[in-house]
């Protein structure tokens, strides 16, 4: 799985009179950053990708018309080579955005996890 999940145990100890000892609480959902960031990237290049040679289906191949991605990704444009353009920059892109959200995510869950134990 791209992600672990590690929950408090509520096992008892042999004698049956509490909690294990080895319980420290819930623990926070961690999440695999490389994982995460790969999926992103798949997602969005891939749907760049495809949404690119659907306008293509439709309209027809319209060079120099860049729509508002065109600005931010250089070299893609409603064309064929266009939209491998779009699909490298994706990939790209999403997967940063990805690495991101995770790394921010298991940091932010991480303080919170230990103020949640804390209390």
């Amino acid at each position: 799985m791209a992600f672990r999940i590690a929950f408090a145990s509520s096992r008892t100890s042999n004698d049956g009179k509490g909690a294990d000892k080895h319980d420290q609480g819930v623990q926070a959902m961690k999440l695999n950053v490389l994982a995460l960031g790969l999926a992103c990237g798949l997602i969005w290049g891939l749907g760049l990708f495809i949404i690119t040679w659907w306008i293509i289906m439709f309209d027809g191949q319209q060079p120099g018309d860049t729509l508002v991605l065109g600005r931010i990704y250089r070299g893609y444009e409603l064309t064929t080579t266009g939209s491998l353009f779009g699909l490298l920059w994706g990939l790209g892109d999403g997967f940063i955005g990805g690495v991101i959200f995770a790394w921010l995510y298991n940091m932010l869950a991480g303080r919170v996890g230990q103020g949640a134990a804390a209390n």
